[in-house]
C-alpha cells in the first residue's frame, strides 16, 4: 500500500516496540515501528490523489506576491512494500502496519491511501493467448497496439509476468527504435 501526506516531513508511530528480560536474564527487544514518509519519490498518481484529497492552506507565493507556489514541495510518501523490504518484515507485520495506518487518527486528514489503478490487458483475450511468443509479438504489431503498453501490462502485477514475453517485447521495441527491419 502507498500513502501520501500533505507534509514533507511526516511520521506515524505504528508500534512503540518493547524491551523485556526473560527469566534467564536475556534481553529480548522488539523494535519500534515508525512510518517515516519520504519527501522524494512521489509520482504523478500520488500528486493527483494529494491535489484531490487535501486543501493545502497557507500556500507560499512567488516573488510577485500573487502567484501561489505549487504544493508539490509539501508532499511525502510512504510505501509499505518498500518498508517491508527495507526492514525485512514478514507478511503479518506488513499487514499490521497497513491496518494501523488506515485506522490512525490522522488518516484522511494528514495522509491518505493512494489507490492503484488497474492496468487493463491490451485486448480482452490477451491473457488467453497460448501460441508462440513470436506469434504474440506479430499479433501485437498487426493489431496496432503499442509495444510499450503491452510490456507495461505484462510486467505489472495484473499481467502474467512471463520472462520470455517481456524479453521479446523489449527486443521488438529496441529493434523498432534502432530502425531494424523485422521479417516474420
Amino acid at each position: 500500500m502507498r500513502f501520501i501526506s500533505q507534509y514533507p516531513v511526516y511520521g506515524v508511530s505504528i508500534d512503540p516496540g518493547k524491551r523485556k528480560f526473560t527469566e534467564y536474564g536475556i534481553e529480548e527487544v522488539k523494535p519500534e515501528i515508525v512510518a517515516e514518509f519520504d519527501p522524494r519519490g512521489w509520482n504523478q498518481r500520488d500528486m493527483e490523489v494529494a491535489l484531490h484529497s487535501f486543501k493545502f492552506r497557507g500556500m507560499m507565493q512567488y516573488e510577485d506576491e500573487a502567484t501561489p507556489v505549487h504544493p508539490a514541495y509539501r508532499l511525502s510518501v510512504y510505501d509499505t512494500d518498500e518498508a517491508a523490504l527495507r526492514h525485512d518484515w514478514d507478511e503479518d507485520t506488513k499487514m499490521m502496519v497497513e491496518a494501523r495506518m488506515q485506522e490512525g487518527g490522522a488518516y484522511g486528514r494528514d495522509y491518505v491511501l493512494v489507490t492503484e489503478i488497474a492496468i487493463e490487458p491490451p485486448w480482452p483475450t490477451y491473457d488467453e493467448f497460448d501460441g508462440k511468443v513470436e506469434a504474440l509479438i506479430v499479433l501485437v504489431g498487426d493489431l496496432g497496439f503499442p509495444h510499450e503498453g503491452v510490456l507495461a501490462y505484462e510486467e505489472s502485477k495484473w499481467g502474467q509476468q512471463r520472462p520470455e514475453v517481456i524479453q521479446a517485447l523489449q527486443s521488438a521495441i529496441e529493434a523498432r527504435d534502432t530502425g531494424e527491419i523485422i521479417v516474420t
